[in-house]
């Protein structure tokens, strides 16, 4: 399904309809559908939902979960998974084919390059960064009101295809944290103590 989605995509930006796509992708009525089906579809990652803990939305879950569980041990925090396939899916839509220029190179960027995606300069790409930009604050402002949503998590900040979901968060003042999976998990109880630690910060 996914790969149909890509394709089509790529045919729609041939036939120059892509700028048609992304102004109905970014007005009310998509936000608001694709908040309802996110909202429908985000589901705790351990148990129940408890109305005295907590709403936290977890980016990457798949990449840290023993680490996730002790910070659901806790007791004080519901984990909501917002999947990696619904960010790939909608990225779909900010994904521009063309040459990403990057500062000092005329060539396309090795997207295995470290930091390449802070060195693009391409105005296309940077232009479709920004909508990008606009439409996760929309979502997350909607999911944010209606989760009541106090903090968001991931497991690395060099994940480029989260970039603007995480700054998204930030700017609409959800509590953004970047706990880093190498640091957490050196030993057992390292994990727990540092995971622990963050509740103060995060959660009062």
């Amino acid at each position: 399904m996914l790969n149909m989605l890509i394709i089509l995509a790529r045919l729609l930006k041939i036939l120059r309809l892509w700028p048609v796509v992304q102004y109905l992708v970014l007005s009310e009525l998509f936000i608001s559908i694709a908040a309802f089906f996110l909202k429908r579809n985000l589901k705790p990652l351990y148990g129940k939902i408890s109305k005295s803990k907590r709403n936290i939305l977890v980016f990457n879950c798949e990449r840290w979960m023993v680490d996730l569980k002790v910070l659901h041990d806790t007791g004080k925090v519901n984990l909501f998974d917002f999947k990696n396939s619904y960010i790939t899916f909608l990225s779909i839509f900010f994904k521009d084919s063309g040459k990403e220029k990057k500062i000092g190179d005329d060539k396309t960027p090795d997207h295995k390059e470290k930091n390449y995606y802070y060195k693009v300069i391409d105005d296309k790409v940077l232009q479709n960064r920004e909508k990008k930009f606009i439409f996760a604050t929309k979502i997350l402002s909607k999911l944010k009101n209606k989760l009541n949503i106090s903090a968001a998590l991931n497991c690395s900040f060099w994940y480029f295809i989260d970039q603007e979901w995480l700054k998204a968060s930030e700017y609409i003042g959800i509590n953004t944290i970047v706990i880093f999976k190498e640091y957490t998990t050196i030993d057992d109880k390292g994990s727990s103590d540092r995971l622990k630690n963050i509740n103060g910060f995060v959660f009062q």
